[in-house]
C-alpha cells in the first residue's frame, strides 16, 4: 500500500513538472533544443515509471536488520569526506572503497582491487575527460614527498 501511495505522489510531481515544463520560453534562442527537453524527460519519467511499482506485483520479503551496515557505510562516508582534502582523492578513494568492500562482503584482496580501480577510473574521468582538478592531498607536504 505505501508503495502504491509512493507512485501516486509521483506520478503527481511528474504531472506538475511536465506542466511547468510545457511553460519554460527562452527570450532568444542560444540552442537548437533549448532548456525544454530535459525537464519534460524527467517528467515523462516521473508519470511513467511509477506505473511499474502500481501495476506489477511486487514480491514479499522479509525485512532484514541492517542496521550495523548503514552506520558502518554513514562511518565511511564521514571519513572520506573528511580525509578528501589531507588524504587526497586516489588515496581516500582507494580506502573508502576497501572499507565498502568489505562490509558488502568481499575478500581483503577483491576490497583492495576494488578500491584501486574505482579511484583510479574515476581519476581518469574526472580528469582527462572532465578536465577537473582532483586535490592530490596535503599528506604528501606532511611527509616530505
Amino acid at each position: 500500500m505505501k508503495a502504491k501511495l509512493f507512485a501516486g505522489v509521483l506520478s503527481i510531481l511528474g504531472a506538475g513538472l511536465f506542466i511547468v515544463s510545457l511553460q519554460i520560453e527562452t527570450p532568444f534562442s542560444y540552442d537548437p533544443l533549448g532548456p525544454k527537453p530535459f525537464p519534460m524527460v524527467v517528467s515523462i519519467g516521473l508519470l511513467t515509471l511509477p506505473l511499474w511499482i502500481i501495476f506489477i506485483p511486487q514480491p514479499q520479503v522479509a525485512p532484514v536488520k541492517i542496521q550495523s551496515r548503514v552506520v558502518k557505510l554513514v562511518l565511511i562516508l564521514f571519513f572520506y569526506l573528511l580525509s578528501f582534502e589531507f588524504l587526497g582523492f586516489m588515496l581516500s578513494t582507494t580506502i573508502s572503497g576497501y572499507f565498502i568492500a568489505r562490509i558488502i562482503g568481499s575478500s581483503r584482496m577483491q576490497g583492495l582491487l576494488t578500491g584501486l580501480i574505482i579511484s583510479i577510473l574515476f581519476y581518469g574521468i574526472f580528469r582527462l575527460w572532465l578536465d577537473a582538478r582532483l586535490p592530490l592531498g596535503q599528506i604528501y607536504n606532511v611527509i616530505g614527498a
